[in-house]
This record gives C-alpha cells, structure tokens and sequence, in this order.
C-alpha cells in the first residue's frame, strides 16, 4: 500500500474554525473533480476535505480493494478526527463501511446515489439487473476507456438536464483523466459483492439518503426500503452536476445547534437569491439571443479590442467565458489557432443559437456558472472573457475560480462594465421613482482589489469611456432590451413602466441631449489582463 499523505483542502479560506470538517468521496469512474460545482455552495460552511479513490492515477491509496477494507483503514489515516461524510454511489458505500468501523469520527451520513446492494438479489428487486452489471463489467474489462463512456452516457440518462451534465462531464474527463484499469475492476466487484442491508440499523449516526427520481443505475423504489431519504424530481445519477443548489441545501440541514441551523438558513436564502438571481439574467439573454448581434456594436468594439491584449502564451486549452451567441469565440480561434478553444456560457438559450448557427462547435460548448467553473485545478492555459463578468455577484468567488482553473503561467484576459455605466439613465430615473432600474456594476478598485487578493497579477489595466448617441430615448431601451442588458437588479420595479412614468423618464433624460441633437448613453469599460506566475 502507498504511503497515505494529507487530503486536498477546498476550504476558501484554511482556517479550521470557519466550520466543521466535511469530507466528500466521489464515486465509480470518477475523481473528486465531479465535486466542483458544488464546493463554493459549501466552501463558507464547511472545511471541505476531497480525495481520489482508488483507480484513478492521482490516488493515494494502494491500488487493491481487497474488501474494501484497505481502502476503510486508509481513510482513517487520512480523514479528520470528526467529519460529516457525503458519499456519492461508490463513495456512499465506502462511508457506510467507515461509519460502521469508526462510529465516534463520524458527525453524520449524507449519501447521494447510494444503494446499499447495487447488483439485484432475492429479496431486492430495487437495484442494477445481474445481467446487466455482468456485461458492463466485461465492458470495462475488454476496453475501459469505451466502458467509462459509457458508464457516463448512463449516468446522465433520464436527467432534465441531460446534455448540460454529458457535456461538463466530457470538459471534466474527456481530457487528462488517468486511470487503473485493475483498481477500477476491483472496485467494481466489491461493488457487485456489496450488501449493507444489515448496517443500516446498526450505525449510531443513521444515514440520510438522496436519490434522483430519474437514476438509471439506483432505482427510485429504493425509496421505499429506505428511511430518512429525499427524492429530487427529474434528476438522474449526478446531483452535484444537475442540482448542485438542491444538493447543497439538502446538506446544510445536517448542521447542529441552533445557531448553525440558522446559519444553514440563512447560507439556504442566499443560495436561492444568487440562483433566482442568475436565472434571471440567464434567461434575460437567452431571450436576446436572436436580436443580439444586430444590436452589438459596442460589445463588437470592445471584444475585438480586449482580442489586441491576449498574451503570447504555450499552446493549451483555452476558454472563451461568456461565448454568447460564438462571435468571438469563432475569431480568437482563427487568430490563436495554437490553443484549443471551449465556449462556456450561463444563458443556454445563447448556446443554442451559437451550435445552430456554428454546427462546427457542437461539443466544446458548455453551459456553466463563471463561480463555479466545471474543470479540473490548473486545466486552462487561457480565459477570454469579453463583457460578461459583470453579471457575476462575488468578485471574490469569481477570482478564486479563475486563479484554480488556470494553470502556473496562465491567463486571464477580460473586459466588464464598472460603475458609471448608463448613469445618464440612472441619473434620469431617480427622478421618477425609487425603484432599482439600472444594473449595479463594481468599481474598478473593486476588481483590481479581488484579483490581487487570489494572487493574480495584473499585467494590464485600461478603463475607458465609450459613449453611444441616440435621436430618442426608446432606442436605447429597445437596444438593451436586444442585448438582454435591461435590468436584471433585485429592487426592480415589477411589471411595465406605466406612461406617466414614462413620460417622466423621457423629460428627464432630455436634459443630456447635446448640441449634436441626440441622447449619449456612456459606458465605463475596464479591461484587464492577469497572470498567474
């Protein structure tokens, strides 16, 4: 057996004190990346703990199971002295037998995806067919690498949000994901030999479970043999890819003590004002995705000027964050043919457009959250990012994500919109009423302060002024209604503005109106380029 060495630390910050320790084993066919989307949902709560099982190449434990009690006493060595565990598929089985060997470590059982008998037997029709686990077994044997892609295909199957799983799937494993074939068929036969039925009353902490009403590989009717279990409408084999918020909301109920529970309610609004939040701007430009590029002048301007920063660098892969309708996306693969471009976007209408009108980008397209990038530690040689991360809300988060995905030598080229943006239209509406009309958009400190402070250094910083004339107030409004760059702020007024406010805004505004006879509308860019290294 290898020698154990220290477990990996997602905390956001290292101190031991910003909560309990939270330890997360992943399951078959996987390492811990497949945790990502979920760790900054959890990361200001929990000391997070994750570690590769064995198979995978950057495991530190031996390369057997034996039982499956090698791998038990090797997590001793290596997890704290008390955790919550959360145990995915295979990684919910290797807690329950930790659990059971080590009881007073233990601070709760979280087990998403979990069967205590996955292989079906007398008595327990609610698992995988023999048949079925003996040909994929051979599967894997013959050629594991088709049988992990498999394996894949199945886990996303039945879930609604089926593609946007197969394809952060693929960004996280189609590309430096190595293996131990005879690890992976070990694991798999323990698997196959596993019954837990008896654990399950004996544990002092008795387990939750969370299981997806789509799972193929766990059937929802182990529900009904189960206590304490969850069920997540419309979700397959992988929450943590599909749902993380419903994930992370599920384990911050596990919190004791009332002051934590509170804490867990209020960590649970936030979660659902950011999502409510992004969901709104999703939507607002996946409904713009058509009109977009007519209405784009600006955003062209701006693009292809931060394209002129983008530093020499070695070839890789890089990531056009916030592709949008794929305007860019396509030129700075033309331009920068060395590195092998994705596009990633939250709005999933914008991506579809991009794939109907670009077939040539099917499958480097992602939908993702610039918070919670779906790859691997240090995966990017390089990130473009060209008037998108204003939408983004924690600066800090967002800075943090782009330093972890970058790799030593790596970089960041962005442009966003800072405060003073539009604030002619700001300045008029305030006149009207008191509702929140125009976007909040940070400080250039803001930004130059939250990079420096997750260690990436700035090799460029530009702000500038871009000014737009037009003949009448409501062609602005329909041009940022085209873009989907209307207001998407909390505080928002509800429905239609009505014609007295209308009319109030319009004499406003006509105090701006030059001597050229038409309406500015100013825009503040800042454009930055950071290094890490």
């Amino acid at each position: 057996m290898k020698t154990p060495v220290a477990m990996q630390r997602c905390a956001v910050d290292g101190a031991e004190d910003v909560g309990p320790a939270l330890v997360l084993l992943h399951g078959w066919g996987s390492d811990s990346r497949i945790w990502q989307p979920l760790l900054p949902l959890l990361a200001n709560h929990f000391v997070i703990h994750c570690l590769d099982l064995p198979g995978v190449a950057t495991s530190h434990f031996g390369e057997g199971w034996q039982g499956g009690q090698d791998v038990v006493d090797s997590l001793a060595a290596l997890m704290p002295a008390r955790a919550h565990l959360l145990g995915w598929s295979l990684g919910g089985n290797l807690a329950l037998e930790y659990a059971a060997r080590y009881p007073t470590r233990v601070m709760s059982l979280n087990l998403v995806a979990t069967n205590p008998v996955f292989v079906q037997r007398p008595g327990w029709p609610c698992a995988m067919e023999a048949d079925s686990f003996d040909q994929f077994y051979r599967r894997v044997k013959a050629d594991p690498e088709t049988g992990l892609r498999r394996f894949r295909q199945l886990q996303a199957r039945g879930d609604k949000q089926a593609k946007s799983v197969l394809r952060l799937l693929a960004s996280m494993y189609d590309r430096g994901f190595a293996i131990e074939p005879q690890a992976l068929l070990e694991a798999l036969s323990w698997l196959q030999s596993c019954d837990q039925r008896a654990l399950l009353g004996t544990l002092e902490h008795a387990p939750r479970f969370l299981l997806g009403e789509c799972d193929e590989l766990v059937p929802v009717t182990l529900a009904d043999h189960l206590s304490r279990v969850t069920v997540l409408p419309g979700c397959g084999h992988i929450p943590m890819l599909s749902e993380p918020e419903s994930l992370a909301r599920w384990m911050l109920q596990v919190l004791p003590g009332s002051g934590q529970v509170d804490a867990g309610q209020a960590q649970t609004a936030a979660l659902r004002d950011s999502r409510q939040e992004k969901q709104r701007i999703a939507r607002s430009f996946s409904q713009a995705a058509a009109s977009y590029d007519k209405a784009a002048d600006l955003q062209r301007a701006v693009g292809n000027a931060l394209a002129k920063l983008i530093p020499a660098s070695e070839p890789g892969l890089a990531l056009d964050l916030g592709c949008g309708t794929g305007y860019f996306l396509r030129r700075v693969q033309s331009s920068r043919n060395d590195l092998t471009w994705l596009g990633g976007d939250l709005a999933e209408g914008m991506l579809n457009y991009c794939q109907s009108t670009q077939p040539t980008l099917a499958g480097r397209l992602l939908g993702l959250d610039a918070e919670a990038l779906p790859f691997a530690d240090d995966a990017l040689r390089g990130i473009y990012s060209s008037l998108a991360l204003q939408w983004c809300q924690d600066l800090d988060l967002l800075f943090a994500e782009l330093r972890r995905v970058i790799m030593p030598g790596g970089w960041v080229a962005f442009s966003t919109l800072v405060d003073g943006t539009l604030h002619e239209l700001k300045s008029s509406w305030q006149q009207v009423d008191g509702y929140v009309h125009v976007n909040h958009f940070f400080s250039e400190s803001d930004w130059c302060t939250a990079a420096e402070k997750n260690g990436l250094r700035g090799l460029h910083w530009q702000r500038q002024t871009r000014v737009a004339h037009y003949l009448q107030l409501r062609d602005l409004m329909h041009e940022l209604k085209a873009l989907g760059a209307h207001n998407v702020n909390t505080g928002m007024a509800s429905g239609l503005t009505g014609k007295r406010s209308w009319h109030a805004l319009s004499r406003a505004y006509e105090d701006y109106r030059g001597d050229h006879g038409r309406l500015p509308a100013s825009w503040q860019v800042l454009y930055g380029v950071l290094s890490l290294g």
